[in-house]
């Protein structure tokens, strides 16, 4: 049975503040003005911050929240940005999901691509006119018809200039 992963209530300003001083005596955070609590530490190259557990560098988000939740976090899970800000470590600003809806909140080329509505001839992505590729992609019915109507063309074209029907001297 599948568990609901545990949602940190920082509704209460006072939980709040306990659990920012008490990550401030612990890590190198400050508070921003935007309510992020910026990591101030050690960074990876792709702007996380970085803490030192034992032998091992784990994610000061990861850390930080694990902290404030009083347990761990499901291994399935990754914590969401929810301000966008990857040096945010303020608990209420990260939320437990899966890979997949992380990476459709995030603006790679994955999550870009899963919000778009058309193909890029602007016809819809739709039941009737979209096809699931076996790779997961989507492909876009209208323009295969129109590309294999102009192989079409292009091959009978082709044909009939071999066959010396063209009437050229």
């Amino acid at each position: 049975m599948l568990t609901r992963p545990t949602v940190v209530n920082l509704r209460n300003r006072e939980r709040c503040s306990m659990i920012l001083a008490e990550a401030q005596r612990r890590y190198p955070i400050q508070e921003s003005e935007t309510g992020c609590w910026i990591w101030t530490g050690k960074r990876q190259r792709d702007g996380y911050g970085l803490v030192m557990h034992g032998h091992a560098f784990l994610s000061a988000h990861r850390v930080v929240y694990e902290d404030a939740i009083g347990g761990y976090l499901k291994a399935s899970l990754q914590l969401d940005h929810t301000c966008r800000n990857r040096l945010c470590v303020n608990p209420a600003h990260l939320e437990p999901v899966t890979q997949r809806v992380n990476t459709l909140r995030s603006e790679g080329p994955s999550a870009i691509n899963a919000r778009k509505q058309r193909c890029k001839r602007d016809h819809p992505f739709d039941d009737a006119n979209t096809r699931i590729r076996k790779d997961g992609r989507r492909v876009c019915k209208a323009c295969c018809r129109q590309r294999e109507a102009q192989a079409r063309l292009k091959k009978r074209t082709l044909k009939r200039q071999s066959a010396g029907g063209t009437g050229d001297t």
